[in-house]
């Protein structure tokens, strides 16, 4: 019975499994005391994610009314399905895009752009700038990576508005932990994470 409404996306009742020739299990129907049954689909945009179906002790005739109700039911189902799957797919997607964060063999970082802040940082770039992630994210801001006489364009440059569609590639000087500076072309883009505007910054070491 099930195999009619995946393929016609339509309810199907059969008014006494018993009697009707296209049920199969009518004899285990009968010693259970199966009479009528009834499915209907769980549908999402057209495609039949499943089937649901109801038996009665008693012979029935189909009831307009009820397959109405029930129809509309497996589409709300359907939606609140294919809700849930979109969910499980954002999380995986975010939690792949957070591994490559992570992974990037180049220093990557996430700052706030109103304070200034760390968000994120990588691997790469806690053993290249010499900070604990415990600074980065809790006392630095983007000022300490730069030598002294660049902080005033850093700060110009990272206030300026722009659209989450630019993407930025520019020259640029940083400082490490213990004084050193580095020259490195930096790619950044700007993003909402959690209601903060933020970017997200990639660093290639040129020195």
């Amino acid at each position: 019975m099930v195999g009619p409404v995946l393929e016609s996306g339509n309810p199907h009742w059969i008014k006494n499994v018993i009697e009707d020739r296209t049920f199969t299990q009518g004899k285990l129907a009968e010693e259970v005391g199966i009479k009528a049954r009834f499915a209907f689909p769980i549908l999402w945009q057209g495609i039949v994610l499943g089937v649901l179906t109801f038996f009665s002790e008693r012979a029935e005739d189909p009831d307009e009314k009820l397959l109405e109700v029930m129809t509309s039911i497996g589409t709300q189902l359907g939606q609140a399905i294919a809700r849930e799957r979109y969910e499980e797919a954002l999380q995986i997607s975010e939690e792949q895009h957070r591994l490559l964060f992570e992974a990037n063999p180049h220093p990557a970082y996430v700052y706030d752009l109103e304070t200034f802040s760390f968000l994120a940082v990588n691997e790469a770039a806690v053993r290249h700038y010499g900070y604990l992630r415990e600074e980065f994210l809790s006392t630095l801001t983007i000022k300490d990576i730069r030598p002294p006489e660049d902080i005033a364009d850093c700060i110009a440059r990272a206030s300026k508005v722009r659209t989450d569609q630019d993407i930025i590639s520019k020259p640029s000087r940083h400082q490490k932990k213990d004084g050193t500076v580095i020259d490195v072309e930096i790619t950044s883009h700007v993003l909402d994470l959690v209601g903060r505007r933020a970017e997200i910054v990639l660093v290639n070491d040129v020195t």
